[in-house]
């Protein structure tokens, strides 16, 4: 995973590929585990320890199973005029996003940073909404690649580019337009507190 997790590979790759050559460690770790605890319980005869495997595998992938369907799910967040409702300014954390799931299209990370808001799509499929402002950029959980508000570019060095979103207060709410524009467009923030 780290000798792949860098830019060049997921250009040449392209982000599926990627993406299933990062989940696929997971499998094979899912089988390490598999294979001890298989190795467990032919010693030991007491079912216990087949209980204690059968209800702990259960409740991991009914876990991720249940997860994976709230992701699925299109958003029953009401509309203003073509753009989602995302949450109360008051109910969203600084430094922090709010995930939006538009009908179509992929999941939007609305952040706050300060006074400002931007909203931007995940990176290389990942859960960039997880992550958190660090230094001004938002910062993904999975690799710590940076992404400016206002452009959505990682700063320089780096050329990564990810898309970005419109959005706009009004009365204390944020909006999103769903309409993604092309990665890398600059899109200013909505200010927190300006008037229209």
């Amino acid at each position: 995973m780290a000798a792949t997790s860098h830019d060049f590979w997921n250009a040449n790759l392209g982000p599926g590929v990627w993406k299933a050559l990062h989940m696929g460690v997971y499998f094979a770790y899912a089988l390490l585990v598999i294979h001890i605890a298989l190795g467990a319980i032919q010693f030991n005869k007491s079912p216990i320890y087949v209980a204690l495997l059968a209800s702990s595998t259960i409740t991991v992938v009914g876990l991720h199973v249940l997860t994976g369907f709230a992701a699925m799910r299109p958003s029953d967040r009401t509309a203003h005029e073509g753009w989602l409702k995302v949450a109360s300014i008051s109910d969203m954390e600084d430094s922090r996003a709010k995930i939006v799931r538009p009908l179509k299209g992929e999941a939007i990370a609305v952040f706050r940073d300060g006074d400002k808001v931007s909203a931007v799509c995940r990176h290389q499929g990942g859960p960039l909404g997880e992550g958190k402002i660090v230094d001004g950029c938002i910062t993904c959980p999975w690799h710590g690649f940076q992404y400016r508000m206002e452009d959505s570019q990682s700063p320089p060095p780096f050329t990564e580019k990810i898309a970005t979103y419109a959005t706009q207060i009004i009365d204390g709410v944020v909006y999103v337009n769903p309409e993604p524009n092309a990665p890398g467009t600059p899109q200013t923030p909505s200010q927190i507190g300006a008037t229209a």
